[in-house]
């Protein structure tokens, strides 16, 4: 019994059964990777960051000036206080017991040097491109305080001044230390949700 000859239409899918068509072999290999790939790119990867004090530090310069004026006046009184110091504009003569202008400044400056500590969470996003903070919380002083400089500076109106006699030349700014301030707490706490950016 002879076997009948295959059809051309057999002979074409019989080949394409043995060889595929490299193209749509390809894609469809592409398009499996992108659904796998697609969800991890799409979720947000976090990163734990924790500031290092041995290898960080933080140089903080406060200049604060608060100015002020006023006048001084001695405490004589002809009633209450007839012995009393009296103030007089000018170095010599007046009379009375006259008020003195000022002008002044508080100032308190210097620098702090510090190591920082804290921690923070940085999420990265590379399917949207963004980056979010969360969680930060960073101690500037590193729990150490810092001192700070204190300075008076005045200038007042020459002036004299009678019971005691005495003489005090005006028109220049004289400073007066006050000894230091402290600086106890310096922080930046995150108190709301990640912020995108």
């Amino acid at each position: 019994m002879g076997v009948p000859a295959e059809s051309p239409e057999n002979r074409m899918t019989h080949r394409t059964n043995l060889d595929p068509n490299p193209r749509t072999e390809a894609l469809a290999i592409a398009i499996a990777c992108s659904a796998l790939c697609a969800p991890a790119l799409a979720s947000e990867v976090n990163y734990d960051c924790t500031v290092l004090p041995a290898t960080s530090s933080l140089t903080q310069t406060t200049d604060l000036v608060s100015p002020f004026a006023g006048t001084l006046i001695g405490d004589y009184d002809a009633t209450t206080n007839p012995t009393g110091t009296r103030t007089l504009p000018g170095l010599f003569g007046g009379s009375g017991n006259n008020p003195i202008s000022y002008t002044a400044s508080f100032v308190l400056g210097g620098d702090i040097v510090s190591h920082p500590t804290g921690s923070l969470t940085v999420g990265v996003d590379l399917a949207t491109s963004t980056v979010r903070v969360s969680g930060l919380a960073l101690d500037f002083l590193g729990g150490a305080p810092g001192t700070l400089g204190a300075t008076l500076n005045i200038n007042y109106q020459s002036f004299h001044t009678v019971q005691p006699t005495a003489i005090y030349p005006g028109g220049i700014t004289i400073p007066i230390p006050l000894g230091s301030g402290s600086v106890t707490t310096l922080r930046a706490d995150q108190t709301g949700g990640a912020v995108p950016g």
